[in-house]
């Protein structure tokens, strides 16, 4: 089913949220551990593979620990005659080595999205063939078309490892709207170079096991019970270690990757593709939609169906995604600490190419590939789009109306007559219907008035950072010491003004200064 990946919200709202407690679904890494291990990987590269495995060893150690450790409270049990120790001891170690071998080997549910058949694409189906010839690895289980701006080789985890885990290719509809065949076949054989063994098997084992791991790092925050918490409370610990020392082997991976890439498709188009993984996907993520909804503020039904409409919606947008000012960004961004995936700049400089303008392909792998099927593929997605997000048009397209009306009333008196409520609600109406030229104004005369009013300091930090001025980082931080609620979305905003600075370490400059002043430091 498509329904539970279609919704899209409609407008962007400052959230009202206490700081999160939620579980973490990743572990979180030592950064100063990671930089020292990523050097001995390249300087003792011998030496790191040895501690790296022997990390890896440990976590099945630790099972055997507990096992002899369940065993002793056995013996000791029945050579006294206490029942209840001997059965306790055998209870021990069972319930941890099931703990354990079910936190690795439970069942994974299968991806989202609509199955596509051999005889819808034959095509696509034959390069497949192709890859899996050259590559050494299996053909996938399925082929799913999803909504995202993404492809990507999902293993689903038998249950109890009682079979082998499943392969499904996760193909982005968008992206077969988007990209050259051979841009996304360049993409398609990255995904095939994670089952082949260019590193060796040693290194294909750890790097599966990683993965392994941090999927399941979220359930053992789950588990309950005294032994069960116990066993849980040791492998919490143990995840982001090996998550950390793996780090650098998952890097080399993913380099092997887009090297293998270009030895098969080709380096011009694993560039190519780098590119517009890049430069397209920013654009499908933070502008395509928010294009797309603005829509509903003058039309009461869509026009042109969002996926119908995305190739042109493309095109319209060619003079951002294709303007020097976001390929410099692009090339200027650096993967966080502990992301394994390389940079534009990283791949690019692997391939031995420079950053060339990109355009629009003439004919999609959408087009080439699937033929009919395409068209198929983009009514199904539109018609559960519309269904789904049917109602939500319609209240955008009504409170746009009440907005409008708000407006043209406020707008009839000059702002030296407004109160402070007033004026800044004709801010937040001017900005939301006129723009953040016309706004502006009005939000520096609510500071003038009141300078710790947090919303509005925080709609003028988010209009500096979004016009590439410095200013907005520390009229953020203001912000988020007024209001802690604003906290989530400010820090999400200067994450991606500085990424694309590479200056993650003002980041996290940032949040300790946060921390501390919240007092969020001692809790």
């Amino acid at each position: 089913m498509l329904s539970s990946r279609l919704a899209l919200p409609y407008n962007v709202r400052l959230s009202i949220a206490e700081p999160s407690c939620e579980m973490n679904e990743q572990p979180i890494l030592d950064p100063q551990r990671v930089a020292a291990l990523e050097n001995d990987a390249h300087a003792r590269p011998t030496l790191y593979r040895m501690r790296v495995t022997a990390m890896a060893v440990l976590g099945y150690l630790a099972v055997l620990g507990l096992v002899l450790l369940g065993l002793l409270i056995f013996f000791i049990g029945v050579h006294t005659d206490r029942v209840l120790l001997t059965v306790s001891g055998i209870a021990f170690a069972v319930t941890s080595v099931y703990l354990v071998a079910s936190c690795l080997t439970r069942g994974d549910d299968a991806p989202p999205g609509r199955p596509l058949q051999r005889a819808e694409a034959p095509d696509l189906f034959r390069l497949l063939d192709k890859l899996a010839r050259k590559s050494g690895a299996a053909l996938p289980d399925s082929v799913v078309i999803d909504q995202r701006f993404a492809v990507m080789l999902v293993e689903q985890q038998g249950t109890l490892a009682l079979r082998r885990p499943r392969r499904h290719l996760v193909l982005g509809l968008p992206l077969l709207l988007a990209l050259s065949s051979s841009e996304l076949a360049a993409l398609l054989a990255q995904e095939y170079n994670r089952l082949r063994s260019d590193q060796g098997r040693l290194a294909d084992w750890l790097c599966a096991l990683r993965r392994r791991w941090a999927a399941r790092y979220a359930r053992l925050q789950d588990e309950h019970g005294a032994l069960s918490e116990f066993v849980a409370r040791f492998y919490l610990w143990y995840i982001p270690r090996f998550q950390t020392y793996t780090l650098a082997l998952a890097r080399e991976q993913e380099m092997a990757a887009t090297q293998w890439s270009a030895e098969v498709i080709g380096s011009q188009a694993a560039a190519h593709a780098a590119l517009k993984m890049a430069l397209f996907g920013r654009f499908f993520e933070h502008h395509y939609w928010t294009a797309y909804w603005r829509q509903a503020d003058s039309r009461a039904e869509p026009g042109l169906a969002p996926y119908a409409g995305m190739a042109e919606g493309f095109r319209q947008g060619e003079r951002l995604w294709r303007s020097s000012r976001w390929l410099k960004e692009a090339l200027a961004e650096r993967p966080s600490y502990d992301d394994p995936h390389p940079s534009l700049k990283q791949q690019l400089d692997r391939l031995g190419l420079g950053a060339s303008p990109v355009g629009w392909p003439r004919q999609s792998a959408g087009e080439k590939w699937l033929g009919v099927t395409l068209g198929k593929l983009v009514g199904e997605f539109d018609r559960e789009w519309l269904a789904l997000n049917n109602q939500a048009w319609k209240t955008r397209y009504r409170t746009a109306r009440q907005e409008e009306a708000e407006l043209e009333t406020l707008r009839m008196y000059s702002p030296d007559a407004l109160d402070l409520n007033q004026l800044w609600r004709l801010a937040q109406l001017t900005h939301s219907r006129l723009g953040a030229a016309e706004a502006r104004p009005l939000i520096e005369r609510v500071l003038a008035q009141q300078p710790d009013h947090a919303q509005a300091r925080y709609l003028l930090a988010a209009m500096l950072l979004d016009a590439g001025d410095e200013r907005g980082l520390g009229c953020m931080e203001q912000a988020m010491k007024l209001d802690q609620q604003l906290v989530d979305e400010g820090m999400a905003r200067c994450q991606r003004y500085l990424g694309k600075r590479a200056r993650q370490h003002d980041v996290e400059d940032m949040w300790a200064r946060l921390s501390t002043y919240h007092g969020w430091a001692h809790a």
